[in-house]
Parts: structure tokens; sequence; C-alpha cells
């Protein structure tokens, strides 16, 4: 199918005419034209120059005509040549945002987030206003922690955002904590395990305070206490999505939340993970409890909280006394799952003597680095899934407060008890997230097809990088779509002259088919952000970037502290006079 070549298009294209017969004749022309010079005659009336000079001065006529022909034929074909490289969008229209939309929406300000690397040509690549999720697909090995990770805490913090960082790998906590007070900000290292203690030090927190200070609450909040007891249960025992048989699992869930309800109520001092796993280890103790909150007075003479809680033992004391086996495998399922609190493992009695409080954060900027020894990482998920949960509760509490933004590296090392939930709830609240996970079969994994299709789509912003997973990088390939492309065939025939004769057509292919996705470089990836075209990222590390570059301290886990020349300044002077 022709496709009609419109005036624009030809007002636009300019060819150039280098012709092989134009440039013969017209050199025929100025040879013949300089020769009828040269032997015309001064005088006139030599009949045999005159005879030559007028032979001469035809033939320059003749090749001045052909010329003239064939610029003309010349130019028509390199203009149709020209028209015929204008593609259109009839079999797609993928193609890489350009610096002036990026622009548009703030991804060259650094005030408007992190950095997240440059553009092919080097234009650096700052997260979009007003995206505050993202998430970062990249397998292990291909620098989360030294192109993006390092550098979105450093950047936010000097940003002005609390922040609560978990790290898994005891390596972040010890290259960012010195430099961040020293810079002058409040750095709180929760570090049960002790790693590294001269140089963050311990501050100590009860991953059950969301609870205790919502039991205790003389307004809203005391509403939310048996909801943030439901959630901490299903944290440490999370339901099964295809469980066929959920009797046994919901049984241990509410034995949780019975022995939490009594812990708040009656014990508050000692409402930690390890006083509930002896709790419930122990069948006796915990029927113990159940009695009495039958007869347990509060403050409050018609507390709701009580009277749930009294609910809940009575149906486990009825449980117990109907059918004592079933009871048992309550309590045992429970317990297991609270082993890693146990009172002789690093955990063990871990919050009995905090004095400090999440909420905190919305109060004032704090940087709060959750430290996790890399091998204990399993023990220490339930805690740290615990932490981030009270920090959701601490932003609910005060809706209004100081803005929070969570730095999830490793993101399915710990969980959130409802994340697609979380998320439209974060929103609203001015909290924000990255996510950095090592594949996204481990993302539905860990909360389910469903889940982690829609984390996925919530997402403003989406970055993939080094992936070695043919499915993901079909994925890749899918979201960048089709171009559209113009294919020319060209043939030649002899009649008196050789003449080339170009077919050009259209047609779509994949902007980056799959293994090409597949085969990028290591230091590259795929940026999509919501409402924009993609963006192909060249990372840069912390070192590439200047003040960074002097700031962060060695790895533990390398013995190594990185630097190269810088490729981009950030001014963080000049940000806080445009804040003011």
């Amino acid at each position: 199918m022709t496709r009609s070549i419109s005036r624009q298009e030809r007002r636009a294209v300019r060819p150039r005419i280098r012709s092989g017969p134009v440039n013969r004749w017209m050199l025929y022309a100025c040879t013949l034209g300089g020769f009828a010079y040269a032997t015309y005659p001064a005088d006139g009336n030599d009949a045999i120059l005159l005879s030559y000079s007028g032979a001469a001065a035809i033939g320059t006529v003749f090749s001045i005509v052909r010329a003239t022909k064939a610029a003309i034929k010349d130019y028509r074909l390199r203009e149709g040549l020209a028209i015929a490289e204008v593609k259109s969008t009839d079999h797609g229209s993928a193609r890489e945002a350009t610096f002036e939309e990026r622009a548009a929406v703030g991804m060259h300000d650094p005030g408007s987030g992190e950095l997240f690397g440059t553009d092919l040509e080097g234009n650096p690549v700052f997260r979009p206003t007003g995206a505050p999720f993202a998430l970062i697909e990249k397998p292990p090995g291909v620098g989360k922690t030294v192109n993006l990770v390092v550098g979105s805490n450093l950047h936010r913090a000097l940003l002005g955002y609390s922040l609560i960082a978990p790290d898994v790998k005891s390596e972040l906590s010890v290259m960012l904590a010195p430099a961040l007070r020293k810079l002058g900000f409040e750095v709180w290292c929760i570090n049960p395990a002790k790693l590294h203690r001269d140089q963050l030090g311990d501050i100590e927190l009860n991953p059950y305070q969301a609870l205790i200070d919502a039991v205790y609450d003389e307004g809203g909040e005391k509403r939310d206490a048996v909801k943030i007891a439901a959630d901490i249960a299903a944290l440490h025992l999370p339901a099964i999505k295809d469980d066929r048989n959920p009797y046994f699992s919901n049984g241990s869930r509410r034995a949780i939340l019975v022995a939490l309800l009594y812990l708040a109520l009656v014990d508050p001092a000692n409402c930690t993970p390890t006083q509930l796993y002896r709790l419930l280890a122990d069948p006796a103790a915990f029927l113990k409890c159940c009695a009495l909150l039958q007869s347990v007075e509060t403050s409050n003479v018609n507390d709701p909280v009580l009277e749930v809680a009294r609910l809940e033992a009575r149906n486990m004391l009825d449980r117990a006394d109907k059918n004592d086996e079933n009871f048992s495998s309550f309590l045992e399922g429970a317990t297991q799952r609270l082993i890693s609190f146990n009172p002789a493992g690093h955990l063990g009695d871990y919050g009995t003597n905090a004095v400090h409080n999440l909420r905190a954060l919305r109060d004032r900027q704090i940087i709060v680095f959750i430290v996790a020894p890399l091998s204990h990482l399993r023990e220490f998920s339930d805690f740290i899934s615990l932490l981030t949960h009270n920090v959701i509760a601490a932003c609910k509490a005060k809706p209004n407060g100081h803005p929070v933004h969570i730095v999830g590296e490793e993101a399915l090392n710990f969980r959130f008890h409802d994340l697609v939930g979380d998320l439209e709830t974060m929103r609203g609240l001015g909290v924000t997230a990255d996510l950095y996970i090592q594949s996204f079969a481990g993302l539905e994994r860990h909360y389910g097809k469903e889940a982690a299709a829609a984390i996925e789509s919530y997402a403003d912003v989406r970055i993939y990088g080094g992936l070695n997973s043919y499915a993901r990088a079909k994925h890749v390939s899918d979201l960048l779509a089709d171009e559209t492309i113009r294919k020319q065939d060209g043939s030649y025939h002899t009649v008196s002259m050789v003449e080339l004769n170009i077919a050009s057509k259209e047609t779509g292919r994949r902007y980056m088919t799959t293994d090409e996705v597949m085969a990028m470089p290591k230091g590259q990836a795929w940026m999509f952000a919501r409402g924009m075209r993609p963006t192909r990222l060249r990372m840069l590390s912390y070192a590439e970037v200047s003040p960074w570059r002097d700031w962060v301290g060695e790895s533990p886990i390398t013995g190594t502290r990185l630097h190269a020349p810088a490729r981009i300044k950030i001014d963080y002077e000049g940000l806080k006079e445009k804040k003011r």
C-alpha cells in the first residue's frame, strides 16, 4: 500500500545532488565552454576558430541540458528516498522519552527525588515529581546497593525526609551512619545482634510498641488496637492463599492474638515477642492468662479492647476444654513461628528496655537503620517486618507529620502485612517507598501472583536491569512495545544506462527484542515512569556523584570504598536555598 506524500513532508526534505551522471555532464559543459571561450577569435574573422568555438558552444549547451535533466531526475530520486525515510506510526509509536519531556515532570531537578542514573547522552535522570513509589527489579550482583540504595539514603536525608532502611546485609549502616551523623542528622541503628557497635551503637525499640500505644490511647486510635494485634499475628504467621485446611493456622493466629492482648492489657512493660513466646510455649500459662482476662479490670470500665480479649480468650478456653489435641496444635503452630524470639537467641528479650518510639519519625527527621546479620537473615525477618509495620502504624496515627521514606533494600527478606493496601494508605499519608527485589517470581511467591501484579501496577516508577530471566526480559520488551520502521529493497536494471529501483515499505518491530533486553550491558537499565515514555538509564555508582563519594565509608563486606571521577555534581546548598 502506497502512502501519499504530504506537502509538508516534501518541504521538509532538502536532498543534495551528488549523482555521477550530473557531475559528468557538468564537467563536459565546463570543459567545452572553456574551449569555446579560448578558441573564439579576438577579431571575429577567423572562420576556422569560429567553427571550433561554435561547435564547442553547441556541445556546451547540449551538456548543460543533459546535466539539468540528470539533476532533475536525481533530485526527484533523492527526494523520494528522503521522504521514504519519514515513518508513520501505523505499526507502532515506541520511542524513548526526550530530555524536554523528562524536564516537564521534574526529572532534571534534584529536588524532585533520587538520582536514578543518566540517559545515554549523560544527562542526569531524577525521580519524577509526585511519584511516591518505585519498584526496582535487579538480580544479585548488578549493583543495586552502590548504584541506587546508597544514593537514595543520602539524597532523601538531605531532602529532609525521615528514613527507615532495613539493612539485611549489615553493610549499608556501616557505610552511611557515621557520615550522616557528621552531617548533623539524628541516626538510630536498631542493632539487636550488636554488630559494629562501636560505629553504630544500638537504639532498642519494642516491636509491639504500636499495639501498646493503641491500647492505652484515649482517642480514636484505640479503635485500631485489635486490628494492630491481628496484623501482628498475621505477620508472625502469614495466611497461605491456597491453604486447603486453614483451621489450624487460624487457630494459631487466634492464640497469638489473645496472648498479645493479654500482655498489652495486663503487663505492657513485658509485652515483647520473647514474652509472647514464653506464654505460648507453656500451655498452662496460656490457659491461666485466658482465665485471668475474665476477671481483670482496666481504668476504663467499658474498655472495648478488654471486651474483645475476653471473648477471644473464652473461645480458646472452650476449644481447650472440648478438644485438647486441636488446642495443643494451635499453640504448637504459634510457638514454632516465634522460635526466633526465644530467650537464648539474638532477639531474646529484645524490646524490654526500649525507651524510644518510632512515632518520633513523624515529629522530627530521624534516619533509622534496622541492622540484621546476613547469616541470620531468616531469624530476623519477622523482627524487620514488625518494625516496618510500626512505622506505618505511626504514620496512620499522625497523618500530617514529618515525611517518611522507606528504603526497602532486599524487600523480599521481610514483609508488609498487606502491601497492596498499605501502598494506597501510604500515598494518602505522604509516605514514600522504594522496593528493591531480586526477581519478580520472588515477589509472587512472597505475596501471591495477584498482589505482585498489583504492586507492580501501583509503582509510579519501575526500573528493570541486569535481567537474566527470559520471561522478565520479554515482559520489558512488551512494555517497550513496537516501533514503525522503513524497509527498503533495491534492484538494478539496464536499458541504456544503469538505474536503481528502490521499493520502500513500513513494518513494525519490537523497540527492543527479548534477546536484546537480556544482552543489555550490566550498567544499563530501563525505567518506566507513570505517564511517560521509557528511559534507558546508564547507572552511576555513588563514587561518580559529588559529594556522595566523599561521604560514604568502606563496605564491611568487601573492605573497599569506591572512588571514581565525578560525572554528576549535586548542589545541596542550592537546594536548601531553593526550599527557603
